[in-house]
């Protein structure tokens, strides 16, 4: 079975919640060994890293150009909701003004 999850809120990260925990950042070898005392007795599970090779072609623009890239950061997807619903609440207030 393959399941996608690209938001904590979606119902079917429920059963993965309490393994995870407040984690947000980085895969670390402790977030492994806290993910694996987690587990029930007799269970098994498996944990994906997967990096965005997208973001290669990204570095050889830049080098290319002669760029350099100066820092990288994730953003939380707690922010970008907030965002989102910042705008949303923006775009509302210009369409009732415009209406």
């Amino acid at each position: 079975m393959i399941l996608e999850l690209d938001n904590k809120d979606d119902p079917r990260f429920a059963p993965f919640a309490a393994l995870l925990g407040d984690r947000m950042a980085l895969l670390t070898p402790e977030d492994l060994e806290h993910v694996a005392a987690e587990l029930p007795a007799d269970t098994s599970g498996m944990v994906l890293l997967f990096e965005h090779r997208w973001a290669e072609h990204i570095k050889e623009a830049m080098a290319a150009a002669g760029g350099f890239l100066v820092g990288r950061s994730v953003i939380p997807p707690e922010v970008l909701e907030a965002l989102s619903d910042e705008l949303e609440g923006h775009m509302a207030t210009i369409a009732a003004r415009n209406a």
